[in-house]
């Protein structure tokens, strides 16, 4: 039974660390979600920068220079933009593996919780079966207390029977002589 407590209690510790590593999955996919919404937002503003550089050249050709410096700022955020959207992928791809090692130590958590009960069962089994057997046996014993109790008595009914008949043999023995006494007396 001990054996049987253990398994259940590394069971609990199973279901335990996996609900903990599916909250820290759903903590990192809400973490990639907010850096995908600032990275729209980033894209949002390289393409605001983009606009304006347009305008600028449209309006004054003197200011080609500061749209070419805009552009450039405008081509850091949008690299910086697409280092984030990698960094988004790989987390989410973490948070998918997180959320599959987890429901793998679900299933084995299961596992070995159904292979428990098993065992609780089979003890239980066992259990009974002790209890039958003991009941047997105590049966079996007092039937051949039965049969102890009977071969005394029979036992004692022998030996009186025996008794009985040495008496007679005696008394048949006593009245043979009295008859050979009496025969013998009625010869003379």
């Amino acid at each position: 039974m001990d054996h049987v407590e253990n398994i259940k209690l590394e069971a609990e510790m199973l279901i335990e660390e996996a609900e903990e590593m599916r909250a820290e999955a759903e903590r990192l996919k809400a973490e990639a979600q907010t850096a995908m919404d600032e990275a729209e937002e980033e894209r949002n503003d390289a393409a605001g920068l983009e606009r304006e550089a347009q305008q600028l050249k449209e309006e004054a050709e003197e200011e080609r220079d500061d749209a070419a410096v805009l552009k450039k700022q405008a081509k850091e955020l949008y690299d910086e933009a697409e280092q984030e959207r990698e960094d988004t992928a790989r987390l989410k791809a973490e948070a998918q593996g997180l959320k599959e090692e987890a429901e793998e130590e679900r299933d084995d958590a299961a596992r070995l919780k159904a292979e428990a009960q098993e065992l609780q069962e089979e003890a239980e089994e066992d259990r009974d079966d002790a209890a039958r057997l003991k009941a047997e046996a105590q049966e079996l014993k007092d039937e051949a207390e039965e049969d102890r109790n009977d071969a005394a008595r029979l036992k004692a009914e022998a030996q009186e029977l025996k008794e009985e008949a040495e008496e007679d043999r005696d008394n048949a023995a006593r009245l043979k002589a009295e008859a050979q006494e009496l025969k013998d007396e009625a010869e003379d």
